[in-house]
């Protein structure tokens, strides 16, 4: 841990009682009831930055607004792989020049920009697996929602929320299979199949706090091992940009270009 780390981390208890004082709330969990979220026309879509600090001030409006004192500790990631001297640049951003700043999605790289190797997390993790369960199908949109929330397609999301709906069918008939690290689930793959020994790769997504360490590959080798055993030879999918580069690298080879709900992606497959 460095210098700026160990700073931020010593300062943050005061910057908790700032908050509670003024009652904005900031990188927390928040909750309200459906009435008020509703009243005030929920998260704003058009922000990238503090949009849980315009949706505070306004809640506060509609009565009271209470900040609990338990604290939750979440990841550092991005104290360890970001220098002071980009932190600073961002951190005026989102506070004295916010108004100019929060709605351009280019201006805040520290959030947005390419996703850096954590010096902290360069073991790669090896997760156990087994089959999804119905009860946990709300759980995985959810985990599907939050990989959302760092990609492209946020705002896409936010304004479709059923683009992560997962079929209960699909689960039930255990089609769905989950990564395990200590009994949490990190991530889950969905492989429906499509006839004459083939099947399309539906779904694979993991936590964003697990990402780049081999999650996605353990995946994909027990989806493709699962398959193998019931007779499909080849495994389809539908690539975003952003995936393509992944696909590559374990074996997927390009069909061509498709239309998708949110853009033009990219057909692959891939022999197994």
């Amino acid at each position: 841990m460095d210098a700026f780390q160990r700073t931020f981390e010593f300062s943050f208890p005061s910057k908790f009682g700032f908050c509670r004082v003024l009652r904005i709330a900031f990188g927390c969990f928040f909750f309200s009831t459906r009435q008020a979220f509703e009243a005030v026309g929920g998260f704003d879509t058009r922000l990238y930055a503090t949009e849980e600090v315009t949706l505070s001030r306004a809640l506060k409006r509609q009565g009271r607004f209470v900040f609990l004192r338990e604290c939750v500790s979440t990841s550092g990631r991005k104290l360890r792989t970001h220098s002071l001297s980009e932190w600073m640049p961002q951190l005026f951003r989102i506070t004295i020049a916010r108004r100019k700043y929060i709605g351009q999605r280019s201006a805040l790289g520290l959030w947005y920009g390419d996703r850096r190797p954590d010096p902290e997390l360069k073991l790669r993790i090896v997760p156990q697996f087994r089959r999804a369960s119905p009860d946990e199908i709300s759980l995985l949109e959810e985990l599907q929602r939050r990989t959302a929330m760092i990609s492209d397609y946020r705002e896409e999301i936010l304004a479709h929320p059923d683009a992560v709906e997962i079929s209960l069918q699909a689960v039930v008939d255990g089609h769905a299979r989950v990564a395990l690290l200590a009994n949490k689930v990190i991530g889950f793959s969905m492989v429906l199949p499509s006839g004459d020994g083939r099947a399309e790769l539906d779904g694979l997504f993991v936590e964003p706090e697990f990402m780049r360490r081999g999650v996605g590959r353990a995946l994909l080798e027990d989806a493709c091992s699962i398959a193998r055993a019931q007779g499909v030879h080849r495994l389809d999918v539908t690539s975003n940009r952003r995936a393509v580069g992944f696909y590559e690298r374990l074996g997927f080879v390009a069909d061509g270009p498709i239309a998708t709900r949110f853009e033009t992606a990219l057909r692959m497959h891939i022999q197994i």
